[in-house]
């Protein structure tokens, strides 16, 4: 579905769309989330229903539509959920340590930075979920889902925690291969 078939969907109130975007942008958001800052799930699980929120509110009181969207709806709703998380740090007063605020200054300093980043982090997403058995599986569980080489060798089959190394190797050099093509390290 494109960006604009999301907002459309949004704007018209359409389940089906709504439900689209929530499974699509759900991992994403989580894996920038986890990735960047220390958050538990439940903490950002919350965040992304807050930012679903303030994406819907947005595009029915007209601040972003079709037409305005100077991004893509991915990288627009990442940095909501940013501006989001932020709004909520404040509220509560969570003490923040400093090298996170630093982070977020370089972020708000360098916004093209970010989008690349946002970009180059959709583009590393979408791959491995394109991988075939047992590379997407594995990488996921390892890198977004934090499991240990024991615990996906009990998910998945595997005899052992160093098999489950030895695979994730191979599957490694098997997505740097991809993304050399289609991203500049």
């Amino acid at each position: 579905m494109t960006d604009q078939e999301y907002i459309q969907g949004f704007r018209n109130n359409d389940e089906r769309v709504v439900t689209s975007f929530y499974e699509n942008f759900r991992q994403l958001f989580f894996a920038f989330f986890r990735s960047r800052f220390s958050k538990d799930d439940a903490y950002i699980f919350d965040l992304f229903q807050d930012a679903c929120v303030v994406l819907w509110q947005n595009i029915h009181q007209g601040k972003l539509s079709e037409t305005n969207l100077s991004s893509s709806l991915s990288t627009y709703f990442l940095s909501v959920g940013r501006f989001t998380m932020m709004a909520k740090d404040r509220k509560f007063k969570e003490i923040v340590n400093d090298s996170e605020i630093a982070r977020m200054k370089i972020i708000d300093d360098d916004a093209d930075s970010l989008r690349e980043r946002i970009e180059r982090d959709e583009i590393v997403l979408r791959t491995v979920s394109e991988m075939k058995p047992p590379c997407d599986s594995i990488l996921k569980a390892h890198y977004w889902d934090k499991l240990s080489g024991t615990e996906i060798a009990v998910k998945y089959g595997f005899s052992n925690a160093d098999s489950v190394k030895t695979q994730k190797s191979k599957c490694i050099k098997k997505l740097r291969a991809v993304l050399e093509k289609n991203i500049d390290f």
